[in-house]
């Protein structure tokens, strides 16, 4: 999202006769970039599938992952831990339907992702998906420890590396893989 981000990549490919591209999909910043409208979807995987994306990542909201969630305010207030680690792509029963909503609308943004780096990644084009680092541990949830992700990352022969975000700039330290 910030003009410096693909700075780099950017001038190396300028420099070498190729056009960039560069879509922030987010409904957010733009109503027409949504990953969940059928048509657009339908749009990105037509172009995957045709080898036109040269990189694809993805960050889905990590709002109904964050391992926050199980950690109290000294008052007991706080948001309520919405996921588990055996089935981090459910939400946990017992939640509002706004809480289920947002666990519903995470999950499918997170397939949607995840399938998009399959099929972007296939012919051997970069790909990355950002989301917080698996605690590797009860109870905290990760889709990095999910069946999904792992079969993706399996077949496209690929690693996860991960790092504090507060070393690239962020406020505080948030425990970040790609």
């Amino acid at each position: 999202r910030r003009p410096t981000d693909f700075a780099s990549y950017c001038g190396k490919e300028a420099a070498c006769g190729i056009t960039l591209v560069i879509l922030s999909i987010d409904p957010v910043i733009h109503g027409k970039l949504d990953i969940l409208d059928p048509k657009f979807y339908d749009f990105l995987i037509k172009a995957a599938m045709a080898n036109i994306i040269a990189f694809f990542g993805g960050g889905p909201p990590c709002c109904t992952w964050s391992a926050a969630r199980w950690v109290p305010l000294e008052d007991g207030s706080g948001p309520q831990p919405l996921r588990t680690r055996e089935d981090p792509f459910t939400c946990m029963p017992c939640r509002t339907p706004q809480e289920e909503h947002r666990c519903d609308v995470g999950s499918a943004i997170m397939f949607r992702v995840l399938n998009l780096c399959a099929i972007v990644g296939a012919p051997g084009n970069p790909i990355l998906l950002e989301h917080p680092r698996d605690r590797g541990k009860e109870p905290f949830c990760s889709v990095f420890c999910s069946r999904p992700l792992n079969d993706v990352k399996a077949f496209l022969d690929a690693d996860v590396k991960s790092f504090d975000q507060c070393q690239h700039g962020a406020v505080f330290k948030k425990p970040t893989s790609i």
